[in-house]
């Protein structure tokens, strides 16, 4: 099924009781479902958790636009600060790991914002394209676990607390870390070659004979 749009409405029934309409636009319109809210504050964290359900259900590709009253619109941006990317930070390469995870946790509200008619019209189809498909979102998780153990071995060698006498045995998990993920043999097989040559740079002696004096 392809919708055009999807346009929803915050208004009161004859009981005078709040309710969401969510129709979608086919395009013709299509009563698609109605909520009735209670005692519940419109907040704009109410109001996206609404519409966020509504587009995970359906699938965020199938969107157009999104489009809202002045009203709830209005709602909306009271709070242009709820959704925060991280930006990476070229000294600290930990910090693309970050990002990453940034961009995941807000990948519908990023999905929900370009398809605003506002934005829609200002960015490339195929840029638009991509953050509506599922392959970019794909890639983005396998770099989000590629990047978890290194973050994680980084942490630890960083820490005041840090021995020695782990370092021999941490790079040694990394390995078997590589191993399990969801990557092709070529992949694996690259990382591996960075690793040791990044471990042949780094290792001296004295690491493995604090490992074999403090095994971990």
């Amino acid at each position: 099924m392809i919708q055009d749009g999807n346009r929803w409405v915050l208004e009161s029934n004859i009981r005078g009781e709040s309710v969401l309409n969510f129709i979608l636009c086919l395009p013709q319109p299509i009563f698609y479902d109605a909520h009735y809210t209670g005692a519940e504050s419109h907040t704009a964290e109410f109001i996206y958790g609404k519409l966020k359900s509504v587009i995970e259900d359906i699938g965020p590709s199938k969107f157009a636009a999104i489009i809202t009253d002045n009203a709830t619109g209005a709602i909306l941006q009271q709070e242009p600060n709820t959704i925060a990317l991280v930006k990476p930070v070229d000294t600290c390469w930990g910090t693309c790991l970050d990002a990453i995870q940034s961009i995941l946790r807000y990948k519908v509200a990023i999905q929900i914002f370009v398809v605003q008619p506002a934005v829609t019209s200002t960015i490339k189809c195929n840029l638009k394209d991509k953050i509506l498909g599922e392959e970019l979102w794909s890639e983005l998780e396998k770099a989000e676990c590629l990047l978890e153990p290194f973050v994680k071995l980084l942490k630890i060698f960083e820490s005041d607390t840090s021995l020695l006498s782990r370092v021999y045995a941490e790079w040694n998990k990394l390995q078997i870390t590589i191993n399990n993920l969801d990557l092709d043999l070529l992949q694996k097989n690259e990382i591996k070659d960075l690793i040791d040559t990044q471990f042949e740079f780094a290792f001296h002696p004295t690491m493995a004979l604090a490992n074999l004096l403090d095994p971990i």
